[in-house]
């Protein structure tokens, strides 16, 4: 059985690649540069509230640990 690492090292290392697609993308850049607008941001932050509120609600549900493979994340 696969040892069980911690559930933000799981998310960390399975959404990697994703978030340094995303950081490369010319709204992030633009963002980042303080060339977006305050409305940009607060449209940033809406669509990530999603995702955090399901996360933590994860967190609640579950224990703090997978049990997955290191072989079975994506890349």
């Amino acid at each position: 059985m696969p040892e069980p690492i911690p559930f933000s090292q799981a998310l960390r290392e399975r959404t990697r690649v994703v978030h340094e697609k995303s950081e490369g993308a010319v709204f992030m850049q633009d963002l980042m540069a303080g060339r977006g607008s305050r409305d940009d941001y607060v449209r940033l932050l809406a669509q990530h509230w999603f995702v955090y509120d399901a996360l933590e609600e994860a967190e609640r549900c579950s224990p703090m640990t997978l049990s997955s493979p290191r072989s079975s994340l994506p890349s």
